[in-house]
């Protein structure tokens, strides 16, 4: 600037600053975008800790006693239960197991295996549709009976499961279909439903210990396991966690990018303000003597502010253009990665922009309103 000019406050501002401009509208398009990815992600991973497993885990606590024998989980059982805060006890081989089996006399199948006791689907609520569940009235269910899922009819293509065999034959042995229970959601809601097949055979063993515990009661009760898994398993540390906590602990990516994105939608906005004022700022300096013009032939506050205003609030609606496709779009990749997820609802994307304009509107507001209110005889006056 000239000395002179800059001393007599005859500053020559820039004209259009369309640089600026277009910062400001990669700023808030950015910021747009990040308000618009939070919502989503806030909203699939309240979708996925609300969603209807298709069992009841409320209040079950699992011990891991390592690997056990039916009779000596049925002593575990029988004592824990004297606790009549202890509503019933099931027990799995604990992990996720995995195999094939024949079916059909000529079709290998692929599906997840559980070793569970008579007490597995009752616990956790889980209906049986056809057949019968395991039972310790028939002897044979440990020796040669099997239940599956809906899913696991679907893939084997039977219409009429009970009955059928399934064929483990790098074991030589067969198992026949007493039962089907209702489809549940075993793993992370990232998978679909897959085949599943239960069994009691004696040949496996139990590790994880379900223990279905009375509301309000939870502390005592695990003391008093605590007490009975030290006197039967000496050498093992005792150790508990809960089921429905388990469930939510397969989210944690998704809680991650929960914080990093509603952190970086902050910071963004705060950043796309700070040019926001500044623009602002500049403007309202630019047109100091236009103002006071219009001040003093009777033009209100409400219509200078409104005059200011209107120029940013299209900045930030071309950046709102240009976020919401690219949000759609992205976050649509991201959702296709979950077969049960939300749909992306209007109301979103509508939220979005009217968060970013208020803030726009807000930060602009400031400097309107200053120049608004400044003294029109010094707007005017000159050298």
């Amino acid at each position: 600037f000239n000395p002179v000019d800059t001393l007599y406050g005859r500053l020559r501002l820039g004209s259009k600053n369309y640089f600026g401009r277009g910062l400001v509208v990669f700023q808030f398009a950015l910021a747009t975008f990040l308000i618009i990815a939070t919502f989503l992600i806030y909203s699939q991973f309240n979708y996925l800790m609300h969603f209807n497993l298709g069992y009841d885990d409320t209040n079950t606590a699992i011990v891991n006693t390592g690997t056990i024998d039916r009779a000596k989980l049925d002593v575990f059982r029988s004592e824990i239960r004297k606790d009549p805060a202890v509503l019933s006890v099931t027990a799995d081989q604990g992990g996720e197991w995995g195999t094939i089996a024949r079916i059909n006399g000529n079709r290998d199948m692929s599906f997840d295996f559980k070793h569970i006791d008579e007490n597995y689907f009752p616990q956790f609520r889980i209906p049986v549709v056809k057949g019968r569940n395991f039972s310790a009235d028939y002897a044979t269910d440990t020796a040669n009976a099997i239940m599956i899922n809906e899913a696991f009819a679907r893939e084997a293509g039977w219409d009429e499961p009970i009955g059928k065999q399934v064929d483990f034959f790098y074991d030589n042995k067969k198992f026949t279909v007493i039962g089907v229970i209702k489809d549940y959601h075993y793993a992370a809601l990232t998978k679909k439903i897959g085949p599943q097949l239960f069994n009691m055979h004696p040949q496996y063993q139990y590790r994880d210990v379900y223990i279905k515990l009375r509301e309000g009661s939870v502390a005592g009760s695990l003391k008093y396991i605590e007490k009975v898994y030290k006197s039967m398993f000496p050498l093992k540390p005792y150790q508990y966690h809960f089921r429905d906590k388990q469930n939510e602990a397969q989210y944690e990516k998704e809680a991650m990018w929960k914080k990093i994105l509603t952190f970086g939608a902050i910071l963004t906005i705060f950043i796309s303000c700070i040019g926001l004022f500044g623009l602002a700022a500049l403007a309202a300096e630019k047109r100091t003597k236009e103002i006071g013009i219009r001040k003093v032939l009777g033009a209100s506050a409400a219509v200078i502010v409104r005059k200011l205003s209107v120029d940013f609030l299209r900045l930030v609606l071309l950046a709102s253009i240009i976020a919401i496709p690219a949000a759609r779009w992205l976050m649509g990749k991201w959702l296709e990665n979950y077969p049960y997820r939300i749909a992306m609802s209007g109301w979103i994307f509508a939220a979005a922009v009217v968060i970013v304009a208020c803030v726009a509107l807000f930060t602009i507001s400031f400097q309107a309103i200053r120049a608004a209110r400044a003294n029109p005889v010094k707007s005017l006056r000159s050298e």
